[in-house]
């Protein structure tokens, strides 16, 4: 029940920030993503991010929808058969200050979705699809007039409905393209 309700805020909120009237910009990025999946015997997690996000300006403000997807894995590490994987598709929405007298722009982001998650090993592996939810933090910095260097996004979530409970926690970076 409470992740109906999250989706349905989430939506709503980008519903709102669709409809606001300012200056409307589209952006493109791509990170290197490194995961903790909070689990026993798992290790970390590495692979990309990437996606788009529409941003309505007001003022120093700005609002608009995310959309992402994460690929991240760990494959035969040191002689091991254990191999994990972990992909998510999410929608959010994206929160933003930007001030224009400085190059920073800190956001802050709710996301809904769905992941996949593969681990274990042998007769214990499981392959499994659930529901996700994030919330993020990060800030960009402009380095050109639409590119930003992605300094630092961190992620904490939840995916359920797989058996357990996985809580990922990711640290990223990347490059921004801002669109005309």
């Amino acid at each position: 029940m409470r992740l109906r309700g999250l989706i349905l805020a989430v939506l709503g909120m980008a519903m709102v920030g669709a409809a606001v009237p300012a200056r409307a910009q589209w952006a493109v990025y791509a990170q290197g993503t490194g995961a903790e999946l909070a689990m026993p015997n798992t290790g970390h997690l590495y692979g990309g991010t990437g996606g788009f996000y529409k941003t309505q300006r007001a003022g120093i403000f700005a609002i608009g929808p995310d959309f992402r997807a994460s690929i991240l894995q760990r494959g035969n590490v040191a002689g091991s058969f254990t191999d994990e994987r972990m992909d998510l598709g999410m929608v959010g929405v994206r929160f933003a200050v930007t001030p224009h007298v400085l190059p920073v722009m800190p956001y802050a982001e709710g996301m809904v979705g769905i992941g996949y998650w593969r681990g274990g090993q042998g007769l214990t592996r499981q392959d499994k699809m659930g529901g996700t939810i994030q919330a993020l933090v990060g800030a960009d910095y402009t380095i050109l007039p639409r590119i930003d260097w992605r300094i630092a996004e961190f992620t904490y979530g939840r995916m359920t409905g797989i058996g357990e409970t996985i809580n990922p926690r990711t640290l990223s970076t990347g490059i921004v393209f801002r669109l005309p």
